[in-house]
């Protein structure tokens, strides 16, 4: 794992379901094959093992601490009107560095221009990253039936020196759905406009079908990466929905 990765931990007693990790568990991995759905959104298909997705469903159901988050992406309030997720944020270096290694084979450098859908444009300004590996905090998610994410921008993670940040959001899909669920990009009327002028406002409302460009349905084993400044947001599923949700790291060169 790249020591930048390491470099700065997040207060994990302040996280939903905060824990450091710390296990002897080996991930197989799976054949893998990649589609790509838009610039800067990636499906990665049977990644993961059947026995991977045990052992990781495992980890969030024997977590000693679950804690709900709101539609929002935010600490519930007893007000919110919409259902939200069960969390457990972990801390784990070396099971993210598994993880990684079994997208490593699809990955490469990224090019990016003023209208890409990311935070390459901060300080310190380049048009070409390359990745160099997941972040170690991994976000494990369970939706129960209902529940849903409201429309939302993500945004990257700058470490202490700036040339590395996080600059795509990543999700390992732990359960499969046919009716609901899917992760869905929306449209925000901003195409047109350069990235480091657009609007990054979320909302508290659900998206209507004619914003939908398109949507991911869940599927146990298959990845989902997304460049973060694309709008998009997690439909209501008829059973429980789970996933891992972390960042692909880059370095600007």
């Amino acid at each position: 794992m790249h020591p930048i990765l390491t470099s700065s931990i997040p207060p994990i007693e302040k996280l939903p379901g905060g824990l450091i990790f710390d296990s002897d568990l080996s991930i197989k991995g799976g054949e893998g094959h990649c589609k790509t759905l838009m610039e800067g959104a990636f499906l990665l298909e049977k990644i993961l093992h059947a026995d991977d997705i045990k052992a990781l469903r495992t980890i969030f159901q024997q977590a000693p601490k679950k804690e709900e988050v709101s539609a929002l992406g935010l600490k519930k309030s007893e007000k919110e009107q919409y259902f939200g997720s069960e969390r457990v944020s972990l801390w784990a270096p070396e099971l993210a560095e598994q993880l990684y290694q079994l997208l490593l084979p699809f990955l490469s450098e990224r090019k990016f221009n003023d209208f890409s859908r990311t935070d390459f444009w901060q300080e310190p300004a380049a048009f070409r990253w390359k990745p160099i590996g997941l972040s170690p905090l991994l976000r494990m998610m369970s939706y129960p039936k209902g529940a849903e994410h409201l429309p939302h921008y993500d945004a990257a993670y700058f470490y202490p020196d700036a040339k590395f940040c996080s600059l795509m959001s990543v999700i390992f899909y732990l359960s499969s759905h046919e009716k609901g669920g899917a992760t869905r990009i929306l449209k925000d009327g901003q195409d047109e406009i350069r990235e480091m002028e657009r609007k990054h406002f979320d909302r508290n409302y659900p998206a209507l079908q004619e914003e939908v460009k398109f949507k991911v349905k869940p599927k146990a084993g298959s990845v989902f990466l997304f460049d973060h400044r694309l709008f998009h947001d997690a439909e209501p599923c008829e059973e429980e929905r789970i996933l891992i949700r972390t960042d692909l790291v880059f370095e600007a060169f």
